[in-house]
């Protein structure tokens, strides 16, 4: 464990934590400012799962916040790698909703809570087991079998993600052949687009996540794989996780921001970024509810003394 910003060696390692705190801080301020936004809102134009997501985000800026600011430690590696396979978990969930038949749909919440199980077992493992006590542990096998389970997650998520497209293009082709069957019933056609409507906005949302979630995933596996098949200790493991010159600097930022900051700012441009106009008239109104009832507070005692 290493105390974060405040240890860095050399002018490289510096410069690159330096940089990363910046992005982690900038992107718990935006998070932080949404949490604020969102928790207003009720009309619920996120549901609940949606939220869940959300806060899971948010989860990894504050861990991420953490090690990058006050202590760096393979405990807050392995829960953001919780976190994060959490949340591809609760992904695969939504989408296999929209791709299966009601009937299934209990056995998709089975198969959520048995997956989430193993999710909490691998970070038991990870944290309780034979460990280092360094901060990057890349010569574990449990290092790199994390990062493969979080890909296999990403992958899943991506194969009911395609699923959910052809089934909203085989909606569309069959919306379509209504309008030209003059003798269709208006009102079926209408519940018709209304689904397909909630079918496309679902599909835009899920391509969006799991094209952020497999790249993240891809870079992070690559990364891992690379690190674990090039050392023989985990102190070994410092020079592929922390800056030693220039190029390193450019290449560990890039690696970083998108194994592991890339999803988070994918749930904040779906959750928050797409809907923020909705959001901030919800906060004007808000404000508007303040001032109303606050200048009510203040007159009502000049107007009993009159």
């Amino acid at each position: 464990m290493t105390l974060g910003l405040f240890d860095c060696s050399g002018f490289c390692s510096c410069a690159e934590s330096m940089l990363m705190a910046i992005l982690v801080l900038a992107s718990a301020y935006k998070f932080f400012l949404a949490y604020r936004k969102i928790s207003k809102d009720t009309s619920n134009i996120i549901d609940e799962t949606d939220r869940l997501i959300f806060y899971i985000a948010f989860a990894q800026i504050i861990i991420l916040a953490i090690f990058f600011i006050v202590f760096k430690s393979s405990f807050l590696i392995y829960s953001m790698k919780a976190t994060r396979m959490a949340q591809d978990i609760l992904v695969c969930a939504i989408i296999a909703t929209l791709w299966v038949e009601e009937s299934y749909q209990g056995m998709i919440k089975k198969a959520g809570i048995f997956l989430a199980l193993i999710d909490s077992l691998i970070w038991f493992i990870a944290v309780f087991g034979v460990a280092s006590h360094e901060t990057y542990e890349c010569n574990r096998p449990i290092w790199i079998f994390y990062s493969i389970a979080i890909m296999l997650t990403s992958l899943l998520s991506a194969f009911l993600g395609y699923q959910v497209r052809q089934l909203t293009n085989r909606g569309t082709s069959e919306y379509l052949a209504m309008q030209e069957n003059t003798t269709a019933n208006t009102a079926h056609m209408r519940l018709h687009l209304v689904n397909l409507d909630e079918m496309n906005k679902r599909r835009i949302q899920v391509e969006i996540l799991f094209v952020g979630n497999v790249v993240s995933a891809l870079v992070q596996v690559i990364w891992d794989f690379h690190s674990y098949s090039n050392v023989q200790s985990a102190s070994e493991c410092y020079i592929f996780y922390e800056s030693q010159s220039n190029f390193m600097v450019i290449v560990l930022l890039l690696v970083k921001s998108i194994a592991w900051l890339l999803p988070t700012w994918t749930i904040y441009y779906i959750f928050y970024y797409r809907n923020h106009s909705y959001f901030n008239t919800i906060d004007k109104d808000h404000q508007r509810t303040l001032s109303a009832v606050s200048y009510t507070h203040l007159t009502l005692p000049t107007i009993y003394s009159v």
